[in-house]
């Protein structure tokens, strides 16, 4: 329980007591179950590598019963969101589909939801987002056929970000408020978390910083309070994002990205070492220090060229050609601006929906790659 709302100094207190207590039984099974817990909690506290070996060793104790199978689906499913956080989006998926296989043998419609939503996760991060909200909306049904408000919110918060990622910012917000209302109601840190940093981006996009810098530090609270690393972590980079287009001193913005992009490393978590070295190369150029923009902008590219991971790989890549362009190398900021251009187009070539393609398409990043382009060669 207290995993599942994101207390992880709570869930620490239960986690060694229950792990005692089953290798006492004797019962592998049951010792699965609790080393799994124990893999789950360092997840969320950010210690990856150590979370997958656990992961690993749980699956490795689970029998052929229906309970050491259910046991093997639990683990597996903590496995793939440890690879998820790590960038490891291939494994993460097998995880997923594995403990999704398990769940439907065993009819648990309620587990069998949660795998559907966290392969959703993966997808929306792999860039297919059309595949993602089927598997969210999929997830959701079954939340509102069993009646499971708790489970409701998250689902909800990822179809919000995935529409707002897509560029479709009104509908993204309507199901982030929602989400965000729902964690309220429910007393929900972990789903209230989540929905908050989430709209604090949207309105990054939306360029309504006030109310960006509003959520994204009460995001930042509340994940520091539950010693989330994976939220805390997000929230730190946009922040940093959203403090230099509200003008704030760049030297502070800095020191957001940097703390982001350290943590990140520890985990460690792909995505947030990538748009933490980003958000340093924006504050660097900000702060005239041209070399080392360059720099931090270039070791964000070569990371996510290097990662599973092609999400948010055209804003990457404008921020290395902007920073290129601002220190005078041109045909830098031309060659990154043509693999940015390369991506938008591949990731529209995917998506079938017209409304959703056009609304890609139109999105504030789209139209200003693509605007620099134009204006770089002529």
């Amino acid at each position: 329980f207290y995993i599942d709302v994101g207390k992880s100094p709570a869930a620490a207190r239960a986690v060694e007591p229950a792990l005692r207590y089953a290798r006492e039984t004797k019962d592998r099974d049951s010792e699965a179950e609790a080393i799994r817990l124990e893999a789950s909690l360092m997840c969320l506290v950010g210690k990856n590598e150590q979370s997958l070996d656990l992961c690993e060793k749980a699956i490795a104790l689970c029998g052929d019963s229906r309970n050491g199978r259910y046991q093997r689906a639990l683990s597996l499913n903590s496995r793939g969101t440890t690879l998820c956080n790590m960038g490891k989006l291939k494994e993460a998926i097998e995880s997923y589909a594995e403990a999704l296989v398990i769940y439907r043998l065993l009819k648990m419609a309620r587990q069998e939801a949660r795998a559907l939503n966290n392969m959703g996760v993966v997808f929306a991060s792999m860039g297919e987002y059309e595949e993602a909200l089927a598997h969210y909306k999929s997830s959701l049904k079954l939340d509102q056929k069993l009646g499971d408000r708790a489970s409701i919110g998250f689902k909800l918060g990822n179809i919000g970000q995935t529409y707002s990622d897509l560029g479709d910012l009104a509908r993204g917000e309507k199901y982030l408020r929602k989400a965000l209302h729902l964690a309220i109601e429910l007393e929900d840190p972990s789903a209230q978390t989540d929905a908050e940093i989430s709209l604090g981006q949207l309105y990054l996009q939306q360029k309504r910083i006030p109310k960006c810098l509003k959520f994204l530090e009460k995001g930042l609270h509340s994940a520091n309070a539950n010693r989330d690393r994976f939220q805390e972590i997000r929230a730190l980079i946009y922040l940093a994002f959203a403090k230099i287009e509200a003008g704030h001193p760049a030297d502070g913005a800095l020191e957001l990205a940097e703390s982001a992009t350290q943590l990140a490393h520890q985990m460690p978590m792909a995505i947030g070492e990538i748009y933490g070295h980003a958000a340093q190369a924006v504050a660097l150029g900000r702060l005239e220090r041209g070399p080392e923009a360059i720099e931090k902008a270039r070791r964000a590219v070569e990371l996510q060229k290097s990662s599973q991971q092609p999400e948010g790989a055209e804003q990457v890549l404008h921020i290395y050609a902007t920073t290129c362009e601002r220190f005078g190398k041109i045909e830098e900021a031309k060659k990154a601006l043509e693999s940015a251009r390369k991506t938008i187009l591949e990731k529209a070539q995917r998506i079938k929906d017209t409304e959703l393609k056009k609304h890609f398409l139109s999105g504030n990043i789209p139209v200003a790659i693509l605007a620099d382009l134009k204006r770089l060669s002529v």
